[in-house]
């Protein structure tokens, strides 16, 4: 008798500790669903656009364009500019500039799930590469004689994956610390802080892929880096880069069998904040070598 309270302690405490050990479990789950659904529905900031850039729209996508394609008077190689994830037309804006004044026009329109766009989340590269081929037939619409797709980040694997959906909607490519594959990317992004992050915030990808209704595994830019190979194409890749690892950029130049331009301690993002001049000038170069 006299271990009947023991017994019933015990018990007690074995309770209490499952429910404390399930609800953490629920609350984990809970905070993986919400991180999966702030990937595919990240937070909108409307961008400011530079002066002399103007206001437009492919179908039913907004973007800024340089004078020459306002005006129906397009350089003879547009590029079409792909933000990331995150992102918004303001990453090109002064990239645009420069290279008006170079004599190049550019259309830089907002990408699924962000900013402005009507779209109502992100696709990790599938409807990003559905409106970059739509701004490249449109460019072409208004007098474009070749198109430069060019994206940073996910805009760069979604400039990659149009180029595998359409092979003529570009006539070279430029991608910016964009991945090899995305699955790859995600192993890399959740254990960025802690490699046990891949284990306790996988919940993070059966969630987005649930909602989205995208297997990461299915999307591989470097399959069309690699059809494109012996086509224009350059590769930048910051070294210091920790989400988009730096062995992405190298993978994604073998395989399109182009070069690789490597800033030096640039982190994700940050390579044309390196160095605005050199970064553009060597963007001018390729596009006027084609």
């Amino acid at each position: 008798m006299t271990n009947a309270p023991k017994t019933t302690r015990k018990k007690r405490a074995l309770r209490s500790l499952a429910q404390f050990a399930g609800g953490l479990l629920v609350a984990h789950l809970v905070l993986c669903a919400y991180l999966a659904n702030r990937f595919i529905h990240p937070l909108r900031v409307l961008p400011t656009k530079p002066a002399g850039l103007r206001e437009g729209r492919v179908g039913t996508v907004p973007v800024w364009i340089t004078r020459g394609l306002a005006e129906g008077k397009p350089s003879k190689a547009v590029v079409v500019l792909a933000h990331g994830f995150g992102g918004s037309r303001a990453t090109w804006g002064d990239l645009m500039l420069r290279l008006e004044a170079a004599g190049i026009d550019a259309v830089a329109p907002a990408m699924p799930g962000q900013e402005a766009s009507p779209q109502p989340g992100v696709t990790f590269g599938k409807e990003e590469a559905t409106t970059l081929i739509a701004c490249a037939a449109w460019a072409r619409a208004h007098g474009a004689k070749k198109v430069v797709g060019e994206g940073l980040s996910l805009g760069g694997a979604a400039t990659w994956l149009a180029s595998g959906e359409d092979p003529k909607a570009f006539d070279g490519i430029v991608t910016d610390a964009a991945f090899a594959r995305f699955d790859g990317a995600m192993e890399s992004f959740l254990g960025r802080k802690a490699a046990a992050g891949r284990i306790v915030l996988r919940p993070v990808v059966w969630f987005a892929r649930a909602i989205s209704g995208i297997d990461p595994a299915s999307i591989r830019p470097i399959d069309a880096a690699r059809a494109w190979r012996g086509r224009p194409a350059l590769v930048i890749q910051g070294t210091g880069d920790t989400l988009i690892v730096p062995s992405n950029g190298e993978r994604l130049a073998q395989a399109a069998g182009c070069p690789l331009w490597r800033i030096e301690g640039a982190e994700h993002s940050r390579t044309y904040a390196a160095d605005p001049k050199a970064y553009a000038s060597r963007v001018i170069a390729f596009v006027q070598a084609l």
